[in-house]
């Protein structure tokens, strides 16, 4: 029997690194168009959130962004799940 995750802890001072990719590693993007579509949704989720992205790297078959933690946000993981379902309803 698997247990389920325990809560995400953030701490203050941390940096996160974010990571998204598709089961069995699909390429991530079709061309320009779709990057800068992602790019727009990230920045879109960041302000919705409040997320402050530090650095992001669009890799062929998944994203990978940072963001500091402040020890007082759990909305980032709510931030997290909204912009993967935005991105698949856009995709």
């Amino acid at each position: 029997m698997t247990l389920p995750r325990g809560l995400r802890v953030e701490c203050a001072g941390t940096v996160y690194q974010m990571m998204a990719r598709g089961n069995e590693r699909p390429d991530s993007f079709r061309d320009d168009r779709d990057r800068k579509r992602f790019l727009k949704t990230l920045g879109e989720m960041a302000e919705r959130f409040g997320v402050r992205v530090l650095a992001y790297c669009l890799m062929p078959n998944h994203t990978n962004w940072s963001d500091p933690g402040t020890g007082t946000r759990p909305c980032r993981w709510n931030g997290m799940d909204w912009r993967e379902g935005v991105s698949s309803v856009k995709g």
